[in-house]
């Protein structure tokens, strides 16, 4: 978890290029890691008012295990597709819900407790059991099938990218930007909830196509696009001239404010002149 945590705000300061910022960030979070250290430090005294080890330790560790183990899953799904995340997902419930007594054989004077924990491992691997099959003939997407691209909310500035839409778009004879985004990524949200709707931006979009391509999960389609056009982070907005040629120079990969995305805007059209 350190780890993680230290990875991204390394990850936002590389990408803000801000040395103030990241100097207080990074002061920040070794002030929280080593916080309990110095009050231990300072009074020594706490040490012997710590919890001892024992039986109870289990059930934190287990606590924790689980939430680690959902976190892994959290990312996971964002990686993979439906049906691999459900055949990994299901394999795991039913792997620890054997592990974990769900077919033990319990003696007649079991405690409840005993009894309580079989039946909650028998559901595990029954829920596991429904996500294998779920992901072995891939009924998720059969009974609600999702489409590439942008949700209800991110239609409302674009259209869902489809081949068959980016082939209209260039040869309409209109600029046309291709926004890549993604559900975990702070900064399409700040796009789209601050610059896009900015009136004088709106007023300017009128004069392109706009279609949006939702890459919050892995696939063939999205991973063709990226070696196409170069995508190695979100947001990723990729800019075309009215002639149908890609304005490289303007691809735009951050938050960008409303005024500086507008002149950004006129300065694809000028491209079209």
């Amino acid at each position: 978890m350190r780890r993680t945590v230290l990875v991204s705000i390394l990850t936002y300061v590389a990408k803000t290029q801000n040395v103030t910022l990241g100097f207080w960030l990074l002061f920040v979070y070794a002030l929280g890691l080593g916080q309990l250290f110095i009050l231990l430090g300072i009074f020594s005294g706490l040490t012997k008012k710590l919890p001892r080890s024992g039986p109870w330790m289990e059930g934190i560790k287990h606590f924790f295990g689980v939430l680690m183990m959902g976190g892994f899953f959290y990312f996971f799904d964002l990686l993979v597709n439906d049906r691999i995340y459900d055949l990994a997902f299901g394999a795991t419930l039913v792997t620890l819900g054997s592990l974990f007594g769900a077919f033990k054989i319990l003696p007649v004077d079991s405690r409840p407790f005993q009894l309580i924990k079989r039946g909650w491992m028998l559901a595990l691997v029954i829920l596991g059991s429904a996500y294998i099959v779920f992901g072995a003939f891939d009924l998720r997407n059969q009974l609600s099938p999702q489409t590439t691209g942008v949700s209800e909310t991110k239609s409302q500035t674009g259209q869902t990218f489809t081949e068959q839409k980016y082939q209209e778009a260039i040869s309409s004879g209109k600029p046309l930007v291709i926004d890549f985004w993604a559900e975990w990524c702070a900064a399409c949200y700040e796009l789209e909830n601050q610059t896009f709707p900015d009136p004088t931006v709106q007023a300017e979009l009128k004069n392109f196509t706009v279609l949006k391509f939702d890459a919050t999960k892995s696939s063939d389609e999205l991973e063709e696009l990226k070696k196409k056009y170069g995508i190695v982070g979100l947001p990723t907005l990729i800019f075309y001239s009215s002639t149908g040629q890609i304005v490289k120079e303007e691809t735009l990969t951050e938050f960008e404010s409303p005024e500086k995305f507008l002149k950004r805007l006129r300065r694809v059209q000028s491209h079209s002149l």
